[in-house]
């Protein structure tokens, strides 16, 4: 029997995700646990660290319960990711058109 691939709830991001902002995120994103999330990053502008460490948590979560998490990032968004170092392959471009 095919199974209809999973619907992603898509959780959307502010334009800054300083640390007020992630604190919202990371009560979002308890809502959604255990379900497939698109993370739409696509309008973020300014990436904190502490947003960056709770998304990356969050990814490796999901993995662990074996449900998909998947992060649309903004250049910007892509550019402080990087810099702070972590995996660019948890994140996806956005098409910025």
């Amino acid at each position: 029997m095919n199974e209809a691939p999973a619907k992603h709830e898509v959780l959307i991001l502010p334009e800054r995700l300083d640390y007020a902002n992630s604190l919202r995120m990371m009560s979002d994103l308890r809502d959604f646990l255990n379900e497939p999330i698109q993370i739409d990053a696509s309008q973020v502008a300014h990436l904190g660290a502490y947003a960056a460490q709770i998304l990356l948590s969050a990814q490796k979560q999901w993995s662990m319960d074996e449900a998909d998490f998947v992060i649309n990032a903004s250049p910007a968004f892509q550019k402080c990711w990087d810099t702070l170092g972590f995996p660019r392959n948890l994140v996806e471009a956005t098409d910025p058109s």
